[in-house]
Parts: C-alpha cells; structure tokens; sequence
C-alpha cells in the first residue's frame, strides 16, 4: 500500500509543477507603441551582445513613446535604455507584464536601443529612433514596373541642417535594395531603385536621414525615420507615402483623357431626353439600373487602385493605426517557452498505473 501512495503523491506532484510553474510561463518580449517593420537583420552591441532585430520604434523629440514590456511575474526584471554602448536610464519590472511610457524630452534624436534583461542576461532589444526629422515621402513606379522613383522632403525638426546622407530600402521577405537619394533641393532628395530582384512581388518602402557617426555593426546612426510604409500591391501603379504625394486613387480617369463624372452626366442628358420624347416612368427603372451597374463597376476600379498599408507595423503609425502593426512586431519579438502536451500525457499514464496498482492489490 505504501508503494500506491508512494506513486499517487509522485503523480500529483508532477501534475502541480506541470499546473503551477507551466502556466506562469517564462516569457519575455518587447514592443513599441509607433514602430515599422524592417528587414531582419543582425545588430552587434558590446554590452548586450549579437541581437537579430526585424523592427524600429519611432519617436519625436519632446515627446513619448511606451513600450510593452512582457515577462514572467516572478522574479526582478529590468529594461534598459542604451544610446551607443551607455546605458542612459533603467526600468523595474515588478509585476510582469507592464507597460513603460519613456519621455524623450532631454533625449537628442538619434538610435537608441531597449534592452530586457533578467538576472543580467538580455532576454529581447529593440531598436528605438528619435526623430530630427520630418520625412515626407512620394514614389513612383515606372511603366514597365522594373524601376521605383523614390522623392524625399526632409525638414529639419530637432536636428539642425541637413543630415549626412538620406536612403531609401525597398524591401519584402526575399531581398532589399538600398539606395542613397541624391539632393535636388535646400530639403529635396530623389533617386531610383531597380525592381528587377522583386520579381513583381510587392514590396515596402521607407526613407530614414543618417547621420556621420556610426553605431552597431558601422552603421550610420539613423537621426529620423519616415512612418510612411508603403506597400506596393500591383506592378506598374504610382505609389505614394502617407506623408507625401496625391493619392493614387484619384487618377484613375480613362487614357483619352475624358472623366467618368462626365460620362455619367451624358448618360443623365440622354435619359432626360428619353422622358421629353416619351415620357415613360420605366426609362427611370433602366436609369436606375445603368447607375447601378456603373457604381459597381467604379468601387471594383477603385479597391484595385488603393494601395493597402503593411500594417504588420508596425506599420502607419502617425495616423493612429499603430496598434495593429504593435501587435504584429510584438508576436515576432517575444519567445515563448509554452507548456507542451507531452508532461500531461506522462501525468494521465502515471495516475492510471497508480490507480491500476490499488485495485490489483
């Protein structure tokens, strides 16, 4: 008998670690309230080490930006914030999951990285950029599809003058192009970017104001960022920012150059010449229906014209969509240490052997 009690304390002692320590998890993830998606790349930081990061959060100088903080709720946890390789300020974790509103008044714009560690291991970074800028930004693609035209204005805000150098990334999952926009102007800047590596798939666009300095991995720190994540969705269409350009969908008049409103207008005088001759309430009905079918016709035009927004972003940001891209980058950053199947199994199989034991004796 004391080897059946034996084996029912074991099983239910497995069953409350399973139960108890399983669910509170050992999760650890960051977010930013304003941020983009960016190609994934490898940051180096003597301090916290090698980082693969796929996100920037966007700031403006005095201003604030919160960043969710994801972590287990036992323990003491710290976020960190780092400009270059000097840690510059330092949050407590508590209480787990929480969310830290981060001031940016006495910060000069710049990269800046946040750092969630636990016990001095770093658990997840994530870059930040105080903006100096304010990027505007408008793109064209050319009518074989194979080249993007990209203009840039760039006003300075909390920078003075203007910044070393302005790049554009044209990217998706596969490959990036990056190009350095030439100045055609006190604030203006344009240059091309071959889409021939795209393959008429679609793509993202941003445009970020870099300064001389270098920071990981010799990159040159970025001093501003644009919000204005383009997504281009069909090869051969204008794409514009959100910050700069006309809208895409208001040139979608035919070739010869006549405008639909006046079309249906020719159709409003000929019906109403129709009611003059005959004077029949049923050429109301066929109106009814012509009006109708153009309607449809225009919204299916204009769904095909609208450039929909990559909001994995991050995503979009200024115009208050960010939480749907927050959502989407904090799914990609956290790493979770989930409670498999397997223990539960073991526990089901442990209790019934014990169970069998007591009924064989």
């Amino acid at each position: 008998m004391n080897r059946t009690l034996a084996l029912l304390v074991c099983a239910c002692t497995i069953a409350a670690v399973v139960l108890t320590g399983g669910v509170a998890g050992s999760s650890f993830g960051l977010s930013v309230d304003n941020s983009i998606e960016t190609p994934e790349r490898t940051v180096s930081h003597d301090v916290i080490g090698d980082h693969t990061v796929n996100a920037i959060g966007i700031s403006e100088s005095d201003s604030s930006f919160s960043v969710s903080v994801i972590a287990p709720t036992d323990g003491t946890h710290f976020l960190d914030l780092y400009k270059g390789e000097d840690r510059i300020d330092t949050f407590r974790i508590d209480d787990g999951d929480e969310t830290i509103t981060i001031e940016t008044d006495n910060l000069n714009p710049g990269s800046y990285m946040l750092r969630l560690q636990s016990d001095g291991t770093t658990e997840d970074v994530f870059p930040v950029v105080i903006n100096g800028y304010d990027i505007e930004v408008e793109t064209t693609e050319n009518t074989s599809g194979d080249e993007l035209t990209v203009g840039a204005t760039v006003t300075p805000t909390a920078s003075s003058g203007q910044p070393y150098a302005v790049e554009t990334v044209v990217w998706n999952d596969e490959t990036n192009e990056r190009e350095t926009l030439s100045s055609t102007g006190e604030e203006d800047y344009e240059g091309t970017v071959s889409l021939s590596a795209f393959n008429d798939d679609s793509y993202n666009v941003y445009v970020a104001a870099l300064s001389d300095e270098t920071v990981y991995d010799d990159q040159n720190e970025i001093l501003a960022i644009d919000d204005s994540v383009v997504e281009d969705t069909e090869s051969g269409d204008d794409t514009n920012g959100d910050n700069g350009g006309d809208d895409e969908t208001s040139d979608t008049g035919p070739d010869d150059g006549t405008d639909e409103t006046d079309d249906v207008d020719d159709t409003d005088d000929e019906v109403d010449d129709t009611e003059e001759e005959n004077g029949a309430d049923d050429t109301d009905d066929e109106v009814d229906e012509n009006n109708e079918s153009n309607g449809d016709e225009n919204e299916t035009t204009d769904d095909e014209s609208v450039i929909q927004p990559n909001t994995d972003s991050n995503e979009s940001n200024s115009d208050g969509s960010e939480d749907d891209q927050t959502d989407d980058t904090t799914d990609e950053n956290v790493t979770d240490d989930e409670t498999p199947l397997s223990p539960m199994v073991a526990i089901i199989a442990l209790l019934g052997s014990a169970l069998l034991a007591v009924r064989q004796r």
